[in-house]
């Protein structure tokens, strides 16, 4: 019977607990420190073939919602399309066993102009935002933004 009542405890506990609002989860609006400021050089990242992002935040995530990068590539000043497929991994790499978060929709809006949606940092702690263009599932040139969440 006494198994039974701190069973029964326990689980009372998980459920009081269990759904309360996650205080790591910020407001739609991001810190200072979470937002990226705009780059004052002609090129804010390049790759080894030249091409040039400058990435910033469309959207932050909140509680409900996942985030939104907007994602600009020039070459020489001008708006140009990657020759690979454009992608963007989330990367965790302090964990014991480094994780990542799923993987996010890119989504093509005009030359140069992509959207990257479905971000989400499933926990805080320092995160590594990883620009990809890839060929096939092989990745030709990669980029990798240092972030804490």
């Amino acid at each position: 019977m006494k198994i039974f009542g701190n069973s029964c405890i326990l689980i009372l506990a998980l459920n009081s607990f269990g759904c309360a609002r996650p205080d790591w989860v910020p407001d739609a609006k991001p810190s200072p420190r979470l937002q990226k400021q705009p780059s004052e050089s002609a090129c804010a990242e390049a790759f080894n073939s030249g091409l040039c992002l400058d990435w910033s935040w469309e959207k932050f995530q909140t509680e409900d919602e996942t985030g939104t990068l907007t994602l600009r590539f020039s070459k020489e000043g001008q708006a140009q399309d990657p020759e690979n497929q454009v992608a963007v991994l989330l990367w965790m790499p302090a964990m014991t066993i480094p994780h990542g978060a799923a993987p996010a929709r890119i989504t093509r809006l005009a030359p140069g102009l992509f959207r990257a949606e479905n971000i989400y940092f499933t926990m805080p702690g320092d995160w590594e935002i990883h620009f990809q263009l890839k060929s096939g599932s092989r990745v030709v040139e990669e980029i990798i933004e240092k972030f804490h969440f």
